[in-house]
């Protein structure tokens, strides 16, 4: 499902105001969330997955949002694309369930 959202946005790209709207919406409503995991668990990158992760905006574009909602703009946080392609969730998930808690 997540997939076709971005399927969807890529393919209004040629839509201009149409597609500026949407990208805004989505680097706001990313802004927001990425930021609040931040000032939660304070990590020191973010690694992006799955196909959201073939967006190149998020990277910049993104990381602005992000910091823009963090407390104090923090400054250090990375955003980075997996290094396992758009099926890295299911590889650390399947990492996981083979360790002991």
């Amino acid at each position: 499902q997540a997939e076709d959202g971005i399927r969807d946005v890529e393919r209004s790209r040629g839509l201009g105001d149409v597609y500026k709207r949407q990208m805004e919406i989505f680097l706001e409503t990313f802004g927001q969330a990425l930021g609040n995991l931040v000032m939660s668990l304070d990590p020191d990158v973010i690694v992006i997955g799955g196909g959201v992760s073939n967006l190149p905006i998020l990277y910049k574009e993104g990381l602005q949002r992000v910091s823009v909602q963090v407390f104090q703009g923090r400054q250090n946080i990375r955003i980075v694309q997996n290094q396992l392609g758009d099926s890295s969730g299911v590889y650390g998930a399947a990492a996981a369930a083979g360790t002991t808690v």
